[in-house]
């Protein structure tokens, strides 16, 4: 996978969300109901349940994320802590473009983060490539995105 490529790397993404949409609507709890139309046409309704219905507004919202791995490029605290972490972040963006990079607060660091990855080997290849900058780098796992959410992540 070229994660380089914004473009096939947002399709990889895109196609992952979508396989793993169909497998767990094949395994969730679909039931149907009223095999039968009223006009006696034979259409099965299938109808999800509560549960369902909630994931598939997610879906459909983008909001789709589970357990995986990032690399943490900074974690700044102190004074002058958020200009520095914002610096990192920027300058991340620029040798990572089209990566997904993340400042997140967890008092009283501000955490850098990069990339959205399922496995720990695709993060450790990154994180490789990060460490001629940034030496301390390190994977960590955390929730990520399976399908980037619409509004913008900053």
């Amino acid at each position: 996978m070229n994660f380089l490529n914004p473009h096939a790397f947002c399709k990889t993404l895109f196609g992952l969300a979508l396989a793993c949409a169909f497998e767990w609507l094949a395994t969730s709890g679909l039931r149907a109901q009223n095999p039968y139309q009223a006009d006696g046409a034979g259409k099965v309704i299938l109808l999800p349940d509560a549960s369902s219905q909630r994931a598939l507004l997610k879906i459909s919202e983008g909001e789709i994320r589970q357990k995986g791995f990032r690399v943490q490029v900074a974690a700044e605290s102190g004074s002058g802590s958020k200009d520095r972490a914002l610096k990192v972040r920027s300058d991340i963006q620029q040798k990572f473009p089209g990566m997904p990079v993340y400042l997140t607060y967890e008092a009283p660091n501000f955490k850098i983060r990069l990339g959205d990855f399922q496995t720990f080997l695709e993060a450790a290849a990154l994180c490789q490539k990060i460490r001629l900058w940034y030496p301390s780098a390190y994977v960590v796992e955390d929730q990520i995105w399976v399908v980037s959410p619409k509004k913008n992540r900053e």
